[in-house]
């Protein structure tokens, strides 16, 4: 997604974990076990990331928007679930909500189905982002 970020400050506003609301309920015309939208659907028996769950993928959402403060934020622009690889090779999933002035990283657990950890970034104090293809070293 981004190789590199540069920001003009090293402000780091971390919130602390707040609980996740409850697990949304099954939409109305969707049988239990089947995806929502068309989607496939992820059985019990299958080994998947517990982000593939929908049911489960939209509670995080959930938590991550209840994170947004408009005062501060301002309107909320999208929501991506993203996955990373840090320089120890291991994939870390974060919830990333854009908003008019800043930018939330959100790791959220999705066994627990609460927030770990909360960073929010200024849009101001990027000064630039760089795109490109992952590399391995």
């Amino acid at each position: 997604f981004f190789d590199k970020v540069v920001m003009n400050s090293s402000v780091d506003t971390t919130l602390a974990a707040a609980p996740a609301p409850p697990a949304p309920a099954q939409p109305a015309g969707v049988a239990e076990g089947e995806g929502v939208a068309g989607s496939a659907a992820v059985s019990a028996g299958q080994p998947a990331s517990l982000s593939r769950r929908h049911d489960v993928l939209d509670a995080g959402i959930a938590a991550a928007r209840g994170l947004v403060q408009p005062e501060l934020d301002g309107a909320e622009h999208g929501v991506w679930l993203l996955t990373f690889v840090n320089h120890w090779n291991l994939e870390q999933e974060r919830i990333v909500v854009l908003t008019e002035r800043s930018l939330l990283r959100v790791k959220y657990n999705f066994l627990q189905q609460r927030v770990d950890k909360c960073t929010r970034l200024a849009l101001a104090d990027v000064e630039s982002i760089t795109l490109g293809r992952v590399r391995f070293a």
